[in-house]
């Protein structure tokens, strides 16, 4: 294999979609920056949403300090909006792979070591999401799984897996397809993030494309998803009813996807949705009213869920690493 098409294949931009922050957006970079992994040529792209004149300058004084990376710097006036962005960075690079990263997010010093390991594999994605610790208000939010929940972690660990449309309407990948921790995306033939899918747009845009092309899990840690509970939109009661309903109606679009889909959406309509509200329901619809008969259906839909998230552990590979001749 010759040089160049080595150093070519070995090329990443990391995408940084910012809007306000500017103190963890130094902390975003400085994760990049000390990265250990000196294979991959790594590029970064920040394309920043106009908020107000003074956090521009601010970051615009902030991306002068960083000359040891190779930045290139857009400014978005009008703003471009959250999934709008994410699809502006990743059209902007111009290396065969692109990964994202938030601009209140960090990755951990081994993540260019697994993206090497990738990019060496016999794997063929067109996405590759990986796994994240969540850090609320400066502090690490435990995992303490216990019983089968914490064999079925354990069996998983270090392992890929394809994505199917069930990870999605059981929720076996949920909290998993966050596009800013990481993800990595092959640049040619992308498609975008379709803005029309509210707070869900993530999780729906992952299911979507499962079905036409390769989109991968791979279970290692190699990032960091921060926020503060006061500011997270995520933790409002409108945010989270909008998921739920969000949700309901792209499960009822599954239908035709398969019978197990079908027989859910029919008999166990509202249980599945009481699950999904759970355990915000009095206060996200107050006006929902709990009977027998739901509880029922909530208990079976969570019998359905668990057999197939657990039985998906056998769907968890070890990663396959290609031997390549040495480069003369």
């Amino acid at each position: 294999m010759k040089e160049k098409e080595e150093q070519k294949d070995m090329e990443l931009t990391i995408g940084i979609p910012v809007y306000k922050n500017v103190d963890t957006l130094n902390t975003a970079l400085k994760s990049i920056a000390t990265q250990k992994n000196k294979e991959v040529d790594c590029k970064v792209i920040i394309s920043e949403d106009f908020s107000t004149n003074e956090i521009h300058q601010q970051i615009v004084q902030l991306l002068e300090k960083w000359t040891n990376l190779q930045i290139e710097y857009y400014f978005n006036k009008p703003a471009l909006g959250m999934s709008g962005n994410w699809n502006h960075c990743i059209q902007l690079a111009s290396t065969g792979y692109v990964a994202l990263l938030h601009d209140d997010d960090f990755l951990y010093s081994n993540y260019l070591d697994e993206v090497a390991k990738v990019m060496k594999s016999k794997l063929r994605f067109d996405v590759l999401f990986w796994d994240n610790d969540e850090w609320a208000d400066g502090k690490k939010v435990r995992r303490d799984y216990h019983g089968i929940k914490r064999v079925y972690d354990n069996l998983k660990k270090g392992k890929i897996k394809k994505y199917k449309s069930g990870d999605y309407f059981f929720g076996g990948l949920e909290g998993k397809t966050l596009p800013t921790c990481g993800t990595l995306y092959k640049r040619d033939g992308f498609e975008e993030y379709e803005q029309k899918y509210g707070y869900s747009v993530d999780e729906i845009y992952a299911e979507k494309l499962c079905k036409k092309k390769k989109i991968y899990f791979y279970n290692k840690t190699v990032a960091v998803h921060t926020y503060r509970t006061e500011t997270n939109l995520s933790s409002t009661y409108k945010v989270k009813r909008s998921f739920v309903l969000e949700r309901e109606e792209h499960r009822q679009s599954m239908s035709n996807q398969s019978w197990i889909f079908r027989f859910c959406n029919k008999y166990l309509h509202d249980g599945m949705k009481l699950d999904s509200m759970y355990p915000w329901q009095d206060c996200l619809f107050p006006e929902y009213m709990v009977t027998k008969k739901i509880l029922n259906e909530k208990k079976m839909f969570n019998i359905i869920k668990r057999i197939y998230i657990y039985s998906q552990v056998f769907s968890y590979k070890n990663m396959k690493i290609k031997n390549r001749e040495k480069c003369k």
